[in-house]
């Protein structure tokens, strides 16, 4: 494997996506923890990004603690998050009316930031995450929302997600792309990958330059689409999948455990 040994030497941050890294819906990959914790040894932070918006990353961070993830510090930015980051940069008045749609999770965390939750009729921002409830009454609250001239902001556009069985089930970019179709208009908005904010807020957190933090991720056109966005070097952790886009990626790896022998042999270098 050839890799540029310059684009990582200055890694201090691992940007990790969760579903198709770490785990496969509720199972860990074998050998995930103890790489984790070999990751960490070595010095590197390490923040999991995940676009998941059915529930508030604290509750992702118990989750993984459960999983038998042991890392000192675990922590999540999810799409729930970069949500409520971007309605802070658009400086939204808290009287202004949002219509929710999606997981008791997001319509909380929007609450608890202050904001006024309001039906579809007369609001003035329509916030679409992933929701399982989703049915075709949800398909017209967000047009209704729409056709009142709301600003449409999604979570993220996903198409699918694996489960526990390597099922793919439809993901929030299916419920977006319903709503844009029903009301013909597209989000003005998406606050997940491959939108940069969750990388801007680890730049503001650790006051790190981009190229400092190394992106791994399993799908191209978001994990990988955000490092690229932003200019950070990325890892695609490929497991069996093809591509004839390979060159995207600063390097390829096909499971998470290869990465602790890969980031020794970079320090191992300098």
């Amino acid at each position: 494997m050839n890799i540029d040994k310059n684009a990582l030497k200055y890694v201090k941050i691992i940007g990790m996506d969760l579903d198709g890294v770490v785990y496969q819906g509720r199972i860990i990959y074998d050998g995930v923890s103890e790489a984790l914790e070999k990751i960490e040894s070595m010095g590197y932070e390490i923040e999991f990004l995940t676009n998941n918006s059915t529930r508030a990353s604290f509750e992702i961070e118990e989750s993984l603690k459960s999983l038998g993830i042991k890392l000192k510090n675990i922590r999540v930015i999810n799409s729930i998050d970069t949500t409520i980051e971007l309605l802070s940069r658009l400086k939204i008045p808290k009287n202004k009316k949002i219509h929710v749609l999606g997981s008791e999770s997001l319509i909380r965390s929007i609450q608890n930031e202050g904001y006024l939750l309001s039906e579809a009729f007369g609001s003035d921002y329509l916030i679409v995450g992933f929701t399982p409830e989703f049915n075709y009454q949800t398909i017209c609250s967000g047009v209704d929302a729409l056709h009142s001239r709301a600003m449409f902001i999604a979570c993220n556009v996903e198409g699918n997600y694996p489960d526990h069985n390597g099922h793919l089930k439809p993901g929030c970019g299916a419920i977006v792309a319903a709503i844009s179709a029903g009301s013909k208009q597209a989000p003005n908005y998406i606050s997940g990958k491959p939108s940069t904010i969750m990388l801007e807020m680890l730049m503001a957190k650790y006051r790190c330059s981009p190229h400092e933090i190394l992106v791994i991720g399993d799908t191209l056109e978001s994990d990988i689409q955000m490092a690229l966005n932003f200019g950070s070097p990325s890892c695609w952790v490929s497991g069996t999948k093809n591509t004839d886009k390979i060159s995207l990626p600063t390097f390829t790896i096909n499971k998470l455990v290869e990465l602790p022998e890969i980031l020794l042999k970079i320090q191992d270098s300098l």
